[in-house]
Order: structure tokens, then C-alpha cells, then sequence
């Protein structure tokens, strides 16, 4: 199979699926609500149609493999930017890549209808000194389109050994902007809390991180006397980060009922103030 016919083998599967995707989560509420109806099934059966009519559609036979990854690539893409297909083979090198997160560039991607974007970006992390922003599309990453590049294959570049380059191709308000900077470990700043007017003391969190309650503790046992009155949270910026370190934080400041992991309609774990 030529090059062209392999990217536009590639394109299709890419620009398919996620429409077809939100028919069948659709399809999945309305059998939540009308048990009866058998319409999660015959959208299913369209999933398997479309790519029949994929794989038939070419001259050459497309390898199924890659068109498999392709469509359920696509369809994890067109159900929420945080939702992504790891094939088994590459199971390892997510998890590894999941381990490291942003700890080498300080950079939180993500992916929605095809477009890779900046969603945060930590100061003085090695993605923030090279001044990228948050909101950047990014178009690039290596020389590799992100347009046909699994979310997964792109936080992997950001997590590989220190000192690898990155170049990244980023669209700005229109215009591509050409990006270089070095992988390396960085210390996230600071929990800081400073005076607003009108006796309001702010307290900045910058991240969600193993140290962070201490650090929170400790800013908030050394300015006492900065808390005349009230006391603003700033998470501006945080998109990542320890889910059960966030709701440890914030039992410092509240009680009652923090919030709940749910898997549908089903509750799976409750998070509540006076857990310890």
C-alpha cells in the first residue's frame, strides 16, 4: 500500500469512528433509560458494518491491526478528552510514561476530536521556561502530526529520559509557533499564601502532590495573623495531580460530604471530611 493511500487509510478511520462513537454512547444512555429496547445492540452491529465498510473500501487489503487501533482510538477520542486505547502492547510503556507524568516537562496534554492541546502548564517546569501556554494547540510533536497520534503515544514523549529534546510545532492565536525545550526533572513551586486587599489572605496551590497537606499546614500555621478575616483558595492552573491528596487538602478547610467516584449511576467510593 503507498504512503498517501496509508495516510488516507488512517484519516478515514480517524474522522469515522468518533462520529460513530457518540452514536453508540448515546445509544448506551437511552438503554439505561428504556431497558427493553435492544437499540445499544443494533449500534453495535453498525460499529461492525462501518468497519467492514472500511477495510472494503480499499484496492489493497488494510492491515486490520492498524485499523482496529484506528477505531477504537477514535472512539475512546470522541467520548471525553481523558478518555484513551492503550493497545496491550504498548500496556508497559503507558504505565512507566503514567508513573513519570509531568514531572519532566511540566506539561498536562490532552485530546478532544482529534485536537491535542495544552491544558496546564507548571512554573518554572522546563515546558513553562520554554513559554508555552496553556490553551496552545499543539500541531507537532517531534515532527509527528498530533492528528493521528494516540494521546497516549504523546504523553510518552514527555516522560522520556532527561535530557531527550522536544520540539513541538504549537498554533497560537492562528499562527505556528515552533517550540524547543529539555526534558528534565523541575521542583513545582511552593503552597504560598500572601495579603489581598480588604484583609483577605490567598493561599496558592500549585499542585496536588505528596507533600502538598504539610506544606498547606505549614503556611497556614505561620500566617496566623495574615487571616484577619477571609481566606481564598487559588488552584488556578492545577489540571492533575492525586485525587485522594486533593480531598485530604481540603478537609483542612471544610466538613461534611468532599464528593464521590461513580461509575455510572453506581457510587464506588465516598469522600467525606472526617476521614482520616
Amino acid at each position: 500500500m503507498s504512503r498517501s493511500r496509508i495516510l488516507f487509510f488512517l484519516v478515514s478511520a480517524v474522522l469515522v469512528f468518533p462520529l460513530l462513537a457518540a452514536t453508540l454512547v448515546r445509544a448506551a444512555d437511552d438503554k439505561q433509560v428504556k431497558p427493553g429496547d435492544d437499540s445499544f445492540y443494533k449500534y453495535l452491529s453498525v460499529f461492525s458494518e462501518t468497519l467492514g465498510l472500511v477495510r472494503q473500501a480499499y484496492v489493497d487489503e488494510p492491515d486490520m491491526s492498524t485499523l482496529m487501533a484506528s477505531a477504537l482510538d477514535g472512539t475512546t477520542d470522541a467520548l471525553d478528552p481523558f478518555s484513551l486505547y492503550v493497545p496491550a502492547s504498548a500496556i508497559s510503556t503507558y504505565n512507566q510514561a503514567a508513573g513519570i507524568g509531568r514531572r519532566y516537562s511540566g506539561l498536562t496534554l490532552l485530546k478532544e476530536r482529534g485536537i491535542a492541546y495544552v491544558v496546564a502548564v507548571e512554573k518554572g517546569s522546563p515546558g513553562g521556561v520554554a513559554k508555552i501556554r496553556p490553551g496552545d494547540v499543539v500541531a507537532k510533536i517531534n515532527g509527528r502530526s498530533t492528528r493521528l497520534m494516540p494521546l497516549w503515544e504523546m504523553q510518552q514523549a514527555l516522560t522520556e529520559k532527561p535530557g531527550t529534546k522536544v520540539n513541538l510545532e504549537v498554533i497560537r492565536l492562528g499562527e505556528p509557533v515552533q517550540i524547543s525545550f529539555e526534558l528534565k526533572p523541575f521542583e513545582p513551586p511552593p503552597v504560598s499564601l500572601e495579603d489581598v486587599e480588604g484583609g483577605v489572605a490567598m493561599l496558592h496551590i500549585p499542585s496536588f502532590d505528596k507533600d502538598t497537606v504539610q506544606e498547606v499546614r505549614d503556611a497556614l500555621d505561620k500566617n496566623r495573623g495574615k487571616i484577619r478575616d477571609r481566606l481564598l483558595i487559588d488552584l488556578r492552573g492545577v489540571s492533575s495531580g492525586d485525587p485522594e491528596v486533593a480531598y485530604a487538602t481540603a478537609r483542612l478547610f471544610t466538613s461534611g460530604d468532599l464528593g464521590a467516584l461513580m461509575r455510572r449511576a453506581e457510587q464506588l467510593q465516598a469522600f467525606r471530611a472526617d476521614e482520616k
